[in-house]
């Protein structure tokens, strides 16, 4: 009943931002000891990495009309077509087994005797139990999957699903990103561990006081007073034996939020990076969001800060250049300028005359919201 504490307490914090999510959830690794072929899968299969940082999926349509179920495709992101199939089939199974009336189907998709579900190991009829518990509490709650499901080979009999789970709750809809972990068991594909990152992000920062690194942050990004998670949605990357087969559909990166009628924002040139909430810049009451574009080489990278207005992002000051050097420091890229209003102070980098990299310091006009400049300023739209 430990774990089943955890899964409470870690739930308590995600409800803090948006909704309570099902269970409080950890990634780990699961030890099975049903079978002697069963441990020398386990074995081929232990391996951390398993449960890497989330990758999110490629971009999806945001409608204005939420209930519209969107089609579920496939990425070429790691393994043969049937194989995929076969996984695709297990994910659809798990969505379509999550009403209350549906949700004992789970007990033939999960490992017989142990998952890994959101913040401990607990057997199959333990993870019903909770799903059960938690949906005949919650009577409008309702899931689909949206976007592409991306499957990543962690060994010969270990493969990550990764996609976007759209929740409806009685207080409206909302997004996650999740992943099941499957095994190849002698009776087909078994589910050995399930989660999703705003669950990861909270358990992260109970854990260590700080989610730096977990790949997604939170905030108030349209003003309505209610935080939400935000996210960085990766590119899918083709792998083949050519190093040079790059991103397919090119590479360019998504910053999602848990809302779903916050539009996205598409980040040119982007495989990676978390998403900064650097507070209320402009005086409009919603913060405003940053981000460092991960790039595959170099060190010189462009930092971004956006605003949302009338619905849409655009660019709260124009992108400025940092040098990873200027990363070290701690200094924060962008704050608001308390001498003048209407400006906020950015820090980017430059070569020294003498060599090395120097970090400078500017004040700038930003746009949009009450306490913007009012001095003429323009800056291209997304």
């Amino acid at each position: 009943m430990k774990a089943f504490s955890k899964r409470a307490m870690y739930g308590a914090l995600a409800g803090l931002l948006w909704i309570a999510t099902p269970a409080a959830r950890a990634q780990d690794n699961i030890t099975l000891t049903d079978s002697a072929q069963t441990l020398a899968l386990v074995a081929a299969a232990n391996d951390t990495s398993a449960l890497a940082p989330i990758t999110a999926t490629s971009d999806s349509v945001f409608l204005k009309d939420s209930s519209a179920v969107l089609p579920i495709k496939e990425a070429i992101q790691d393994g043969d077509f049937r194989t995929k199939a076969q996984l695709r089939e297990v994910v659809e199974q798990w969505n379509a087994a999550l009403t209350p009336a549906t949700v004992d189907r789970l007990k033939q998709l999960y490992h017989d005797t142990e998952v890994l579900y959101y913040g401990g190991r607990t057997t199959p009829d333990e993870c019903i139990n909770d799903k059960r518990a938690y949906m005949e509490s919650h009577p409008g709650y309702a899931q689909t999957l949206v976007g592409e499901i991306v499957y990543d080979s962690i060994n010969q009999v270990t493969y990550r699903c990764s996609f976007i789970k759209r929740v409806k709750q009685n207080d409206g809809f909302f997004e996650y990103p999740s992943y099941l972990v499957m095994m190849r068991m002698p009776n087909g594909w078994r589910i050995t561990a399930e989660g999703d990152g705003a669950t990861d992000y909270n358990r992260k920062k109970s854990e260590t006081g700080s989610a730096r690194g977990s790949g997604m942050n939170e905030g108030d990004f349209n003003g309505t007073g209610t935080k939400g998670y935000v996210w960085l949605e990766p590119p899918v990357f083709a792998k083949t034996d050519d190093e040079d087969a790059g991103c397919l559909g090119g590479c360019d990166g998504t910053i999602r939020f848990l809302n779903p009628f916050i539009p996205p924002i598409k980040v040119r040139h982007c495989i990676d990076g978390t998403p900064d909430n650097l507070g209320d810049l402009n005086g409009d009451g919603a913060d405003e969001v940053g981000l460092l574009p991960i790039w595959f080489n170099g060190c010189w990278a462009d930092y971004h800060v956006w605003t949302l207005q009338n619905g849409r992002w655009i660019e709260a000051v124009e992108s400025f250049p940092t040098h990873c050097d200027q990363w070290k420091t701690g200094l924060k890229p962008v704050e608001v300028d308390p001498k003048r209003p209407g400006y906020v102070i950015i820090r980017y980098s430059e070569n020294g005359k003498n060599g090395g990299i120097e970090v400078k310091s500017k004040s700038v006009p930003i746009r949009g919201g009450k306490g913007a400049a009012t001095d003429p300023v323009t800056f291209p739209k997304l």
